[in-house]
C-alpha cells in the first residue's frame, strides 16, 4: 500500500484509490470518488446540528489549541 497522509486524520492510498479517514476508534475507507458524497453528507448534518435548537456550541483547550465542539442543551431539572 503506497499511502500518503494527508492531515493527522486522512490518508489517500494511491494505489487503491483510496482514502483513509481515522478518528479516535473509528476508521473509514472509500474510494475517492465516493469521498466527497461521504463529505457533503457530513456537512449537511453539521449544518443541520448548527441549526439544532437544543444544540449550541462551545469551545476548549486542546494542548494550546482553542477548538470548537457541539453540546447537547440539556433541561436544568434533574441535575443537582
Amino acid at each position: 500500500m503506497d499511502s500518503d497522509q494527508l492531515t493527522d486524520f486522512g490518508w489517500l492510498d494511491e494505489q487503491d484509490g483510496i482514502v483513509i479517514v481515522a478518528f479516535d476508534r473509528l476508521t473509514i475507507s472509500m474510494e475517492v470518488e465516493e469521498f466527497l458524497d461521504f463529505f457533503n453528507s457530513i456537512d449537511e448534518i453539521r449544518n443541520k446540528l448548527l441549526e439544532h435548537p437544543k444544540i449550541s456550541t462551545g469551545t476548549y483547550d486542546d494542548n494550546g489549541v482553542e477548538k470548537t465542539t457541539f453540546v447537547l442543551v440539556r433541561p436544568e431539572e434533574g441535575y443537582n
